[in-house]
């Protein structure tokens, strides 16, 4: 079948490895797809294939319903995938993660159900942050009570709670994606900064902490799998296989990426620093250092039947992006034997 998708977010961690070009052939092949990328501006590594079109605008989550309607029927939009999204803490004031995060949300979905148009499907990629920083059982799952705690979590929460309402009684599948804290090519996130951090300093890690990182690969993977047969309306938490200790993970990683400095310290040290540090505007960065956090993915490999990675094996793959893209002054090398 051909399929025509509404891209938003392209620019971004998961929207570039979306819109690689291997990817887009896949689609292309699988889906007779042809992919539309909303964007502020194009990426730097503009990815050129007959199956991507960018339509470019410079303010998109300004646009209002009736021009996201206008701009749906005319390119005949069957599906969408809205990754974008302003992200973290201390990115803006509350109100516009309100209007990034929930209300272009509301007038992207409104304006595709009532757009003249096939509704295939709608993806809403949010987040595990949603059940908070921390979440309050181990390990989470779906029902886990929200426990948003900052600007962005808050507003997820949001979004996701809107849309829950408007999928009632509705055909469109309406699917929400919950990603843990993702790592592969071009992450510039949590895993990026703890590994600059051990090149820096001497990182304290705790002998126990576990953390449940995701292989952007597996993301891209998932929402295929929803594109290509969306199921009924429902949401996934989106994780690898099992949580990995931190320490273990690094240890990993120094056998590969040289200049790596890091330290095992007791539980009740990384508690004291996390007490000490709450006053600061990036406590949740903190808190990911100092207590575990971890997922069931029952769910989403029950229904989807998704092959979720090791973690180990997916950092594997991309330990010469990190080591290339870590580096204090010397550009870093990637040790011999991978």
């Amino acid at each position: 079948m051909a399929i025509n998708i509404l891209v938003t977010g392209c620019t971004g961690f998961l929207g570039q490895n979306f819109v690689d070009l291997k990817h887009i052939q896949y689609l292309a092949s699988n889906l007779d797809a042809k992919l539309i990328c909303l964007a502020r501006k194009a990426p730097r590594a503009r990815c050129e294939s007959p199956h991507l079109t960018y339509f470019l605008v410079p303010e998109p989550a300004s646009m209002s319903i009736e021009q996201y309607r206008e701009l749906i029927e005319k390119y005949k939009i069957e599906a969408i995938v809205h990754m974008a999204a302003l992200v973290g803490e201390g990115k803006g004031h509350w109100e516009d993660y309100v209007k990034v995060n929930v209300k272009w949300t509301l007038s992207l979905v409104k304006a595709f159900v009532t757009a003249n148009v096939y509704h295939h499907v709608f993806i809403y990629i949010s987040t595990v942050g949603v059940h908070g920083t921390i979440p309050r059982e181990l390990p989470a799952n779906e029902e886990t009570p929200y426990a948003p705690d900052n600007y962005y979590h808050t507003s997820k929460a949001l979004a996701e709670k809107a849309l829950i309402k408007m999928a009632i009684g509705k055909e469109l599948p309406l699917l929400i994606l919950r990603p843990t804290i993702m790592y592969g090519k071009y992450d510039k996130g949590f895993l990026w900064k703890v590994l600059r951090l051990s090149r820096r300093f001497l990182l304290p890690v705790s002998s126990d902490l576990k953390v449940h990182l995701l292989d952007v690969e597996t993301a891209v993977s998932v929402i295929d799998t929803l594109l290509l047969k969306p199921p009924k309306s429902s949401i996934f938490i989106v994780a690898d296989r099992e949580p990995v200790k931190l320490r273990d993970l690094l240890s990993f990683l120094s056998d590969r990426i040289p200049g790596m400095r890091f330290v095992s310290v007791p539980d009740k040290f990384m508690q004291i620093t996390e007490s000490l540090m709450a006053p600061l505007k990036r406590y949740a960065n903190i808190t990911l250092l100092c207590r575990s956090w971890y997922y069931d993915v029952s769910k989403l490999k029950s229904i989807l039947n998704v092959r979720l990675n090791d973690t180990f094996n997916g950092i594997r793959k991309y330990t010469w992006w990190y080591a290339g893209h870590v580096k204090r002054h010397k550009r870093s090398r990637v040790r011999n034997g991978l």
